[in-house]
């Protein structure tokens, strides 16, 4: 909301320029703040727009300002001279001599230690900040190795970049580096005596050799926040220790997050995390028939403390080691408060922000194969005496996770075994390095979040002829990605002679479809204004691929177009309409399953699949199975559609709707139900009252 503030407040400030000159500078400006450099020839007038005001400058004779010509701006006022970060949204507009807009951008910068922010105005008109060194992403990145300092001993050792914060990056090196020196030492001197212990006691018996390791993966990688989950094993002999421990850092400063940084309030927090994991421990089966340590309540309460906790994507992850809570043969326990669960008792900063982009997807082919001319390398290079493979990106990806894996070919599963990578966002023309040989059977294991939140997974192997195969092991597949490849050559309808894909646009900016197959031309128009993802997929496994594309409309909505070429290139009917609302998921033999926003009692994310036949798509079914929901809190007794009443107080979790007349739940004791709905111009309504009426609150994106 703030950024949309600021742009107002540029946007507004247009109504006053007519009657201004160039500012004048009564109180001598600081060095600090920001610096636009204009490259463009036509522009007039530039300003700001922060929430706390807005300021513009041109020259006094209304002449446009010189190509080379530098605007400084200083608005961050007491924040610039602190030494704490200093986070303000702001603004940049740019005009030409009649005052119209030529563009606007929203930017959010660190002011603090009287920063010095550069932004540049190209000829083009685009609005970038020249400061920020990534202009691939790769804002975080952590690369893992495995180090064995002797015999029996391993540790896997992560080395952070930063390349906007190389300080902080080196911070956070060396506390790791302070940890694993304990792990070498003290820690190990001590296992070394309780293996020598237990062999005076095994009395003859023979002993397994004395081992120690520790595995470490990055569990929350952004510009907020750098976690890391670390799970050391003893093999004592006759017996095994072991314990998960979490460090967290501070990705701005590199300075280790204590319980306390996140929390303004740590007794409410502990709170809100043990009522959820007892909620767990008595909802969950497999809990069930568990023995627990007489007290254990208390005790988990003990455990929600330093070294005890880590952060995910999902939420603040509390870890209880093997003996703490239950007998050691129980193993170890992870449970996962979720942050909207510990909504107003963490502190808002370290809540993960909203993904920015519209769709993302990757692409792997051997290092030595790859064109990297026009690709920007993120980490390490590929490493020329193995056959390393060059993952390139497409769209926007996050939190990026590159693991050796085990395939079993009988059952279709994988096991995950040790972080390689780990980088937190990627943007079109990114790629990255693995410096690892692929097997024929899958061995590497990629996996990344769309900006939708979607978490894809990957599996990397080689085929005989040492190619790479990519492989969604949750059963779909995506197709061939070619947007941002345009225009893309296939042999598309199966005669041995390639055809050239290409779109154009019309005078409304709506995209067109073009497929060129000798000296004939062939189009299709669409209503997409913001193209997502064009790809081709072999729906039907007839030999000739589809050409499927999705992006949203002028209004913001979300279709996918399916296309067949077969001399003529035709869109095909979802039902009665050339088009289905959501976005392509995934493809399997006959289906294509995308993912769509749900606006009902909430935002959410749904999946609908289609079945291809007959040259049509059918919908399997009118259910919509949400995902991406989270318990909301019924405030007032609410009738459900069978005349029962779920009271205040309730927790419900929305499960799945036909968009229009119902919603079902379940609630966080178990229990299920369905809600009556129904649309107005004003919104949902149950009963004939506003939705909002009945729940503390309802997760509307707005």
């Amino acid at each position: 909301m703030r950024r949309i503030a600021a742009i107002l407040l540029a946007l507004l400030l247009v109504l006053g320029l007519c009657a201004c000159g160039k500012k004048t500078e009564t109180v001598k400006m600081r060095d600090c703040g920001v610096y636009v450099t204009i490259e463009a020839d036509d522009i007039y007038t530039v300003s700001y727009g922060t929430d706390a005001g807005s300021e513009s400058t041109k020259h006094a004779d209304d002449t446009p300002l010189d190509a080379g010509e530098v605007v400084h701006f200083d608005f961050a006022g007491d924040a610039a001279e602190s030494s704490a970060k200093a986070i303000i949204d702001y603004s940049i507009c740019i005009y030409d001599k009649d005052l119209n807009v030529l563009a606007v951008e929203s930017f959010s910068s660190d002011f603090s230690n009287m920063a010095r922010i550069d932004i540049t105005v190209t000829a083009d008109h685009r609005i970038i900040n020249t400061s920020d060194k990534l202009v691939c992403g790769g804002d975080t990145i952590v690369q893992m190795k495995t180090t064995k300092p002797e015999t029996g001993v391993s540790l896997a050792v992560p080395t952070i970049t930063m390349p906007n914060r190389p300080d902080a990056a080196k911070a956070i090196n060396d506390s790791i580096a302070g940890i694993n020196k304990t792990f070498t030492g003290e820690q190990l001197e001590s296992s070394r005596k309780a293996y020598k212990q237990l062999a005076k006691e095994a009395d003859g018996e023979d002993l397994d050799d004395f081992s120690q390791s520790r595995y470490v993966r990055v569990t929350r990688g952004d510009s907020t926040v750098l976690s890391f989950r670390m799970f050391d094993k003893a093999n004592l002999g006759t017996g095994s220790a072991s314990a998960i421990t979490g460090h967290n850092y501070d990705a701005y400063t590199g300075a280790e997050l204590k319980l306390a940084d996140i929390t303004d309030n740590t007794e409410e927090f502990v709170n809100a995390c043990s009522e959820d994991i007892f909620s767990s421990l008595t909802d969950n089966s497999k809990y069930a028939d568990m023995l627990f340590a007489e007290g254990y309540t208390d005790k988990v309460k003990d455990l929600i403390s330093d070294g005890h906790w880590y952060m995910n994507n999902e939420g603040v992850v509390i870890a209880i080691n093997p003996g703490e809570i239950a007998d050691s043969a129980e193993g170890a326990f992870e449970f996962t408060v979720k942050y909207d669960v510990l909504a107003g008792k963490i502190k808002d900063e370290f809540v993960p922000a909203d993904l920015d982009g519209t769709t993302g997807d990757i692409t792997a082919t051997l290092a030595k194969d790859a064109d990297a001319s026009s690709l920007t390398i993120v980490g390490n290079e590929a490493d020329k005496d193995i056959k390393s493979v060059l993952v390139s990106v497409s769209g926007k990806i996050y939190n990026i996770s590159v693991y050796s894996a085990n395939y079993y070919k009988s059952s279709g599963k994988y096991s995950l075994e040790a972080q390689l990578w780990y980088c937190s966002d990627l943007t079109e023309g990114a790629a990255f390095a693995i410096n690892k040989e692929l097997k024929t059977s899958p061995s590497i294991f990629i996996g990344f979040t769309r900006p939708d939140g979607t978490y894809e997974r990957r599996l990397l192997s080689a085929d005989s002829s040492g190619k790479v195969t990519v492989l969604d092991p949750d059963g779909g597949e995506t197709g061939t990605l070619i947007s941002g490849k345009l225009p893309y050559s296939a042999d598309i309808n199966g005669d041995e002679t390639q055809e050239k894909i290409s779109t154009t646009t019309n005078a409304e900016g709506l995209l067109t479809l073009k497929v060129e197959a000798g000296s004939s031309a062939h189009e299709k128009a669409t209503k997409i204004k913001t193209v997502s993802s064009i790809r081709l997929y072999d729906i039907d496994g007839d030999g000739k691929s589809e050409i499927f594309i999705d992006g949203k409309t002028a209004d913001g909505s979300t279709v996918t177009y399916a296309f067949k070429f077969d001399g003529e290139l035709t869109a095909c009917k979802f039902g009665d309409s050339d088009h289905a609302y959501g976005a392509v998921k995934e493809f399997t033999h006959s289906k294509l399953y995308l993912k769509r926003s749900v606006n009902v009692l909430g935002s959410y994310t749904a999946e609908v699949s289609y079945t291809y036949e007959g040259g049509k798509y059918t919908r399997d079914s009118s259910v919509l199975k949400l995902s991406g929901t989270s318990y909301v809190t019924t405030t007032k007794d609410l009738t459900l559609s069978d005349g029962k009443i779920i009271p205040s107080g309730y927790k419900l979790k929305f499960t799945e709707t036909d968009g229009s007349s119902y919603i079902d739940f379940t609630t966080d004791h178990g229990l299920t139900g369905r809600i009556k709905i129904k649309k107005s111009d004003s919104g949902w309504k149950i009963n004939g009252n506003a939705d909002t009426s009945y729940f503390e609150s309802l997760p509307y994106k707005k």
